[in-house]
């Protein structure tokens, strides 16, 4: 991968570099951000395409409990949209 310390207008994801909130899972699988955009220094940043996600808004993600398992909803992101696929796994929200 091309690495550089210069600031440019060339790469997007420089500006996107803060820590994504997410949720774990009981599964221990990966753990996946809620929805597809995140705030980064007043900026709203998408997660690629692709790139697992769960379907829940910012709004829901703030009232899941910490330590207490949840039904959520999976999908991957699409243009900054998480598209349920169908599935489901027991997620919960840790301390920060």
């Amino acid at each position: 991968s091309h690495e550089s310390n210069e600031t440019g207008d060339y790469y997007p994801l420089g500006e996107c570099m803060c820590p994504l909130i997410v949720l774990r899972n009981a599964n221990n699988s990966t753990s996946k951000p809620p929805g597809c955009i995140y705030s980064c220094e007043s900026k709203n940043c998408t997660i690629p395409d692709g790139e697992a996600c769960y379907n829940i808004s910012l709004l829901e993600y703030k009232k899941v409990k910490v330590n207490q398992t949840q039904n959520c909803l999976l999908g991957s992101c699409q243009n900054g949209t998480c598209v349920p696929d169908g599935q489901e796994e027991q997620c919960y929200q840790i301390e920060e």
